[in-house]
């Protein structure tokens, strides 16, 4: 890819990046704008393709910035997500779109920015994606039941630890707040998308249905469907909020 020499050693309160871009031009204006702001920052050694895992393995960034493309070149940031979420330690996965993403594709992510957001706020989005996943707890996981930790952005079925993506942790946590009332789609729509979303009409479907996955809730006893109005979380009396 004739990349700028980099490192991405340990440091000390220094975010370590990996920059996966199909494109050069916009992999390297990404390069220049998260090391002006003190972060270190590696590309791709001989550009994105299958190595691309074998050098995040090997340098152990705190978090992987991938494109998300449509062309039909090998390069596969959606497989390579998946493959760096089945470590058991992994950097923090921040998805970069250009245009339309499929719910399950972007749900493989931690998070996700359209590649062209204002340089800033995708160095906090950064920050803010390391900061969630260090968080240390602020409670102990309950013997059975849904724990929902807001401060750290993490939840807990049965004491285990359910690996969510923001928006899927920002749809549950809306749900959680309002544990026992039916959350309209439109509700989820506002508070998740924020009024602007364009995207499939049926994304709310998709999330919830991943998140029913995820939460082991197959006979839909968690997160119940409540036809032509909304979704509804289980009583109040078998869910845990701190």
């Amino acid at each position: 890819m004739g990349t700028p020499p980099t490192s991405v050693s340990s440091g000390d309160k220094v975010t370590r990046v990996f920059v996966a871009h199909d494109k050069l031009p916009q992999a390297l204006r990404l390069y220049r704008h998260l090391r002006s702001v003190g972060m270190r920052v590696a590309l791709p050694r001989g550009g994105v393709g299958a190595s691309a895992l074998g050098q995040i393995r090997e340098q152990a960034p705190d978090v992987a910035l991938l494109s998300v493309t449509r062309s039909a070149a090998s390069w596969d940031s959606v497989a390579l997500a998946r493959a760096l979420r089945g470590q058991r330690k992994r950097p923090g996965i921040l998805f970069l779109t250009s245009g339309q993403c499929r719910a399950e594709e972007l749900s493989v992510a931690d998070d996700y920015a359209h590649e062209n957001c204002h340089p800033d706020e995708l160095a906090l989005r950064v920050e803010v994606l390391l900061s969630r996943r260090s968080a240390p707890d602020s409670a102990p996981a309950p013997a059975s039941g849904l724990q929902v930790l807001p401060e750290s952005r993490r939840a807990l079925r049965d004491g285990r630890e359910v690996v969510l993506t923001a928006t899927e942790f920002d749809i549950l946590q809306l749900l959680t707040t309002h544990s026992g009332k039916v959350v309209s789609k439109g509700e989820i729509l506002d508070h998740v998308w924020h009024h602007d979303f364009n995207g499939e009409s049926n994304i709310v479907e998709a999330y919830i249905c991943t998140l029913r996955r995820k939460l082991a809730d197959s006979d839909r006893s968690l997160i119940r469907t409540v036809r032509g109005v909304g979704y509804l979380l289980a009583s109040p009396g078998s869910l845990i909020h701190l």
